[in-house]
């Protein structure tokens, strides 16, 4: 996942296999908000991308990984934000903030879905899941400040 700054233009946040993407590195400045294994043509990551907004100091998205990026672990995907600073250097890396955890447990969860409700502030929603019958359990709210953190 990049963020792609071009001169008086608006910023663009594109989700792409990385080293698909790896003649972009010439022409445009960056930063990596989540380094995504693999390679070129692999059509799965174990990873979902629920939203994305941005704080006054933070570039913000929610996302759902499977451990080690691995699809064969789809239902133990854990949610979390990734998180990298507006003013980054040249190729900088973000940082990911566990927000829930379901791996090793009775639950799985939906795709995270997440909305900016104030300058620094926002809204992550997702379901939960019984894992051995996909029971729902109700959707989960959680706040996030505008560092990426969980509130409360």
């Amino acid at each position: 996942m990049a963020f792609h700054f071009i001169p008086n233009e608006d910023v663009q946040f594109e989700e792409y296999d990385i080293h698909i993407g790896s003649g972009l590195r010439q022409r445009f400045d960056y930063g990596i908000m989540l380094d995504i294994p693999g390679n070129t043509g692999d059509n799965f990551t174990g990873i979902s991308i629920g939203g994305f907004g941005a704080s006054s100091r933070y570039f913000i998205a929610s996302a759902s990984i499977a451990p080690g990026f691995r699809p064969a672990d789809d239902r133990n995907r854990n949610i979390y934000t990734l998180v990298l600073p507006r003013e980054f250097e040249h190729y900088d890396t973000g940082r990911r903030i566990r927000i829930a955890t379901f791996e090793r447990t009775n639950r799985i969860a939906s795709i995270p879905v997440m909305t900016q409700v104030g300058y620094d502030s926002f809204a992550l929603m997702w379901e939960e899941y019984q894992r051995d019958n996909s029971t729902s359990q109700g959707f989960v709210l959680q706040f996030i400040d505008g560092n990426g953190e969980a509130v409360g």
